[in-house]
């Protein structure tokens, strides 16, 4: 009996020896998880550090000659390449009441994947001014660049008074080497790195979603559900505001894998938005949740673009850094900065600078959109799912929900954050 029992004490010990060693394999797996996570922000951080003279050029797509390259830096190439009536539309909106709260692996690709990419870069340009008209203010083009910014263009219409600047008659189009991948310092975090491309707002839509999709390019997945964003021009919300806010959109974007497609600066709105999603993409698995931020906005009224030109010509991230952006928006209010919790963004180019821009970001925007719901085989197309969602928001904001309502678009209106959301609110319940 005594030696059934120590026996049995033996087992015992045994199999809680058993339960440590576990226990020990399972804590031993999560350092090497979090290892591993180290090793890939330092591998980004290394990447941004990369000094300047170690930078090897690369032709700009078009171009006649073409520097030859190790294969180890043609691969590092391919990464890098790469903007009616409301009531008789009541029908599509639906408001939300917030409740205040308490305080990337590639496969194999061939050749003519390659060749089919480097296509729709060359088919990607920008838009430049062509014809100087002077302003009665200053001794610039009307365009918004100054004098010395237009060499090789048309000169005619300098003196004349009466003469009207336009984007559709007084701009040409060039090849575009504005895109490519750029790396947020000195934003209090780990640099954060993100694609990007100067656009023509007048490009062909196919092509935008190409450079979108293609998996040589950002090889972006097609979305069931888009969420365009519009407002934030009212003052900041309450905490518990907030917080009601980040949960809306974290719920939407997890549960459904939606888009989230904004004007790309660093508003509050945005800013708070994208902070919940790269909350939650934090705390999940990196392989369970990807989200697409994805900013739309004008090339003419970002700060410090200048950072960005030429991008394309360089297989190493751009810097955009955040005193810089600050010290442009300070000599110049017209001007906006990105947000660095976006993960993508267009950036619209109608030739101008410094004023506007506004109009045709949104138009460029609105027709992605409808580009989407069109493609035969797109999950948003099925379930048509593209929704405009309003939180607070001005005049502008209700001109972009006519236009929505004007398409038969879902809209969301969140209140009560103020603003066009709460009067929206006001004008279909009254």
């Amino acid at each position: 009996m005594s030696k059934g029992r120590c026996g049995l004490k033996v087992f015992q010990c045994g199999l809680k020896v058993f339960q440590c060693g576990l226990k020990v394999f399972q804590c031993g797996l999560k350092v090497f998880q979090c290892g591993l996570k180290v090793f890939r922000c330092g591998l980004k951080v290394f990447q941004c550090l990369i000094p300047d003279h170690v930078i090897e050029s690369r032709a700009v797509p078009g171009s006649r000659a073409m520097p030859t390259m190790s294969r180890a830096q043609q691969e590092l190439a391919i990464e890098e390449p790469f903007g009616q009536p409301m009531v008789r539309h009541a029908r599509h909106i639906r408001m939300v009441a917030l409740k205040t709260s308490g305080a990337d692996g590639m496969g194999s690709t061939s050749a003519a994947d390659e060749t089919e990419a480097e296509g729709i870069r060359r088919r990607i340009q920008k838009r430049t001014c062509s014809t100087f008209i002077s302003t009665s203010l200053d001794d610039g083009c009307q365009c918004g660049r100054g004098r010395e910014r237009h060499r090789d263009v048309d000169w005619s219409c300098a003196g004349q008074a009466a003469a009207v600047w336009s984007s559709q008659l007084h701009t040409v189009t060039q090849l575009c080497d504005d895109y490519g991948t750029l790396c947020f310092r000195g934003y209090n975090c780990f640099p954060r790195e993100a694609k990007f491309s100067r656009v023509d707002h007048a490009a062909d839509m196919g092509t935008v979603w190409s450079l979108l999709t293609h998996p040589q390019l950002w090889r972006l997945s097609s979305p069931a559900l888009l969420l365009s964003l519009l407002g934030g021009h009212s003052p900041v919300l309450s905490p518990g505001l907030q917080d009601s806010l980040k949960r809306v959109f974290t719920l939407l974007s997890v549960s459904t894998g939606a888009w989230l497609v904004t004007d790309g600066s660093d508003g509050w709105l945005n800013a708070l938005v994208a902070q919940g999603i790269e909350e939650e993409r934090q705390r999940a698995e990196w392989e369970d949740y990807d989200p697409v931020v994805l900013g739309i906005g004008h090339w003419g009224t970002l700060a410090n673009s200048q950072a960005l030109e030429g991008a394309g010509r360089v297989v190493v991230p751009a810097k955009y850094c955040c005193s810089e952006a600050k010290e442009a928006k300070g000599r110049d209010l017209s001007r906006v900065g990105l947000d660095h919790r976006h993960t993508h963004f267009l950036l619209v180019d109608d030739g101008t600078e410094g004023q506007g821009g506004s109009h045709a970001a949104s138009s460029f925007r609105a027709n992605l959109e409808q580009h989407l719901l069109n493609l035969s085989d797109s999950p948003a197309r099925r379930r048509g799912s593209v929704m405009t969602v309003v939180v607070s928001g001005g005049l502008t904001t209700l001109q972009e929900v006519c236009h929505a309502l004007s398409r038969d678009r879902a809209v969301l209106v969140l209140t009560p954050t103020g603003g066009a959301a709460d009067l929206i609110q006001h004008v279909t319940s009254g």
